[in-house]
């Protein structure tokens, strides 16, 4: 079957076809206005009436109530630094007198406790200054002792009225005179003795000890900026991060 179709009909034809595809865009860009106004507040939107913000919304909605044990505990936070370890003793150990260096009890890098012989140093010129000390000290205790029994001569000599006062009082100046020669040298024994002790080399702190400064064979003195060791104390030890 065949349909005649005129251009009249033709023309209305395609005028409809228009009219459909324009009535269809301006329902869908209709469509997109109105989803916008509800997203940004408008009637339905989050602040509009209706919405989750608005009246009636979020705050007339009922809330979740989930109940649960109260308990105190530890909040762990973890963070991830470098740190630097740090002592909390350094000693540069020093010698106290001036001599050679003979003998080293030590090893580099082992730990040590106080008191143990770690070095020493030639003993010999401390041993014959001691003895010097001690031999002037002995001859002036000799002297005293003398002075003193003549004093006693003396003042049974005075209560006799055989010498003159003037003797007895020379006689008691020179005890006193002694008297103080004998401190001066038990001084210098104790100071021998005490360098004699100061060429032995002990740890004065717990630690490990460092790289050997000085070897054996080499003089050292009091006045020695550099020292002979370094102990470092690392029991406890203090470690310190570079964070808030």
């Amino acid at each position: 079957m065949k349909f005649k179709v005129s251009r009249k009909q033709a023309l209305i034809g395609l005028l409809v076809v228009a009219v459909l595809g324009a009535g269809g865009t301006w329902y869908y860009f209709h469509q997109q206005e109105a989803g916008k106004t509800t997203a940004q507040g408008g009637p339905g939107g989050f602040g509009g009436p209706g919405g989750p913000g608005g009246p009636g919304g979020m705050r007339n909605r009922p809330v979740s109530v989930v109940a649960a044990t109260v308990k105190t505990g530890d909040i762990v936070v973890t963070q991830t630094a470098l740190g630097t370890v740090t002592p909390r003793n350094v000693v540069t150990v020093r010698s106290r007198v001036d001599g050679e260096l003979t003998r080293v009890y030590f090893k580099e890098g082992e730990e040590v406790e106080v008191g143990p012989l770690l070095a020493e140093i030639d003993p010999r010129s401390f041993q014959a200054a001691l003895k010097q000390a001690q031999g002037a000290l002995d001859r002036d205790r000799a002297l005293l002792r003398n002075a003193e029994l003549d004093l006693q001569r003396y003042k049974t000599l005075m209560e006799q009225d055989s010498i003159a006062k003037q003797t007895l009082d020379t006689q008691e100046a020179l005890v006193r005179q002694y008297q103080g020669v004998v401190l001066a040298d038990q001084g210098q024994v104790d100071s021998a003795k005490l360098q004699l002790d100061y060429r032995r080399v002990i740890a004065p702190i717990t630690g490990h000890i460092g790289l050997r400064l000085v070897d054996p064979g080499n003089i050292v003195h009091a006045s020695d900026t550099t020292g002979l060791f370094v102990i470092a104390q690392t029991k406890p030890i203090t470690v310190v991060f570079t964070i808030p």
